[in-house]
């Protein structure tokens, strides 16, 4: 399974307080298949590209690779399949990599 690569998300400013979601695709009944990952923070809840998340549900990461890659959608679940469950609240056909 390919990782999910976190861009830079800080400057000279500070870090951003979390990310925004790109659309995961324009069909909401796509059957596509899309990896979900377990965002891991550091101690200060900040994820590896360097984005502020703050503590408390965990966060998925949604993405596809390929033809769609650059598109990202996260969402905070206590699991895995509470987090399939939210994300096909959107998009209801979506299939996922195990």
């Amino acid at each position: 399974m390919p990782n999910y690569h976190f861009t830079k998300a800080y400057d000279h400013r500070g870090s951003s307080m979390g990310r925004s979601n790109i659309i995961l695709s324009e069909d909401i009944n796509t059957t596509a298949k899309a990896h979900l990952q377990l965002v891991r923070f550091d101690s200060g809840a900040y994820d590896k590209g360097g984005a502020y998340w703050g503590f408390g549900q965990p966060l998925y990461v949604c993405f596809f690779d390929g033809i769609n890659e650059g598109n990202e959608m996260f969402v905070r679940a206590w699991s895995r399949e509470d987090a399939k469950k939210e994300i096909r609240k959107i998009y209801p056909s979506l299939n996922f990599y195990k």
